[in-house]
């Protein structure tokens, strides 16, 4: 890393600087120009599961997403799911890695009956499968921020009906709630700047419009869901979907870590020449 004199650090010879750039760095003690990363062999295949379902009301949405959290309190390590609201249309995705596995749709079973199109993809090769996942490529209108960190649905059982409301009203606008767990978990909060590897789901706000004048409207609808989910308690947040309307934002993304941070800054910037809203001060 190249700090604020010019000098190369490098974090061999400061173990602190890793764990800080390991979820801390973003930009808030130098400029980073080489990094190592151990690698591991990639999977022989995937398998994507897709489910949709249409012409929700509140109560099948609640109905559904309690089926959810209970279908991937568990997942295997291999393991992820998907959760995306989007109006009154629901897509729910798990994907698993394993080899050959034959037994993993009992994990969702109790979705099933509730389909609307159901696609499963089992072992496919790796790189096909991937294209599923591919981006558009063209610019796009949209706003995306962390929708909070949660550890189960009781962290917004209170607020269900309202966030759906609140969607289904917003045309292009998405609720969607990730997977953690498995390797993320085992690795100890203290072991990286990221404190929040003891919490299983992580939810994102997304908002898409097609004209610069439909911008307000809508940023005004995602504004009004975040006020709506801190009303309920959710205040941790994920450092990588940041937003500049976050109250205490480094709190919220850094936690308990925020202190060692803060004296990490002091230490590799203390005239805070690498500055932007929410840096470390």
């Amino acid at each position: 890393m190249i700090d604020y004199k010019g000098n190369t650090i490098d974090s061999d010879q400061d173990p602190d600087l890793l764990w800080a750039c390991k979820g801390g760095g973003n930009g808030n003690f130098g400029v980073v120009t080489e990094l190592h990363f151990k690698t591991y062999p990639a999977p022989q295949s995937f398998s994507g599961y897709r489910m949709k379902f249409t012409n929700l009301t509140s109560d099948k949405f609640v109905q559904l997403i309690r089926l959810w959290f209970q279908a991937t309190e568990k997942l295997p390590k291999e393991a992820f799911s998907a959760f995306v609201l989007n109006g009154k249309f629901l897509t729910i995705l798990f994907t698993n890695f394993a080899a050959n596995q034959t037994d993993f749709e009992k994990t969702f079973s109790s979705l099933l009956p509730f389909v609307s199109d159901y696609k499963p993809m089992k072992n496919r090769n790796l790189a096909a499968a991937l294209k599923n996942y591919y981006g558009v490529k063209e610019p796009i209108y949209f706003k995306n921020s962390s929708a909070g960190l949660y550890t189960g649905i009781e962290d917004i059982e209170k607020g269900l009906e309202d966030i759906f409301a609140k969607v289904v009203a917003s045309k292009g606008m998405i609720y969607q709630i990730n997977t953690l767990g498995g390797k993320i978990n085992e690795v100890k909060a203290s072991d990286s700047a990221y404190p929040h590897r003891d919490i299983n789901y992580l939810s994102e706000l997304q908002a898409y419009w097609d004209l610069p004048s439909q911008e307000e409207k809508l940023t005004k609808s995602f504004e009004e869901i975040q006020q709506l989910l801190r009303n309920i308690g959710n205040i941790k947040q994920y450092r990588n979907y940041p937003d500049i309307n976050f109250p205490d934002a480094n709190n919220a993304y850094f936690g308990n870590n925020l202190a060692r941070l803060q004296q990490l800054k002091k230490k590799y910037d203390p005239n805070n020449l690498f500055d932007y809203p929410q840096v470390i001060k």
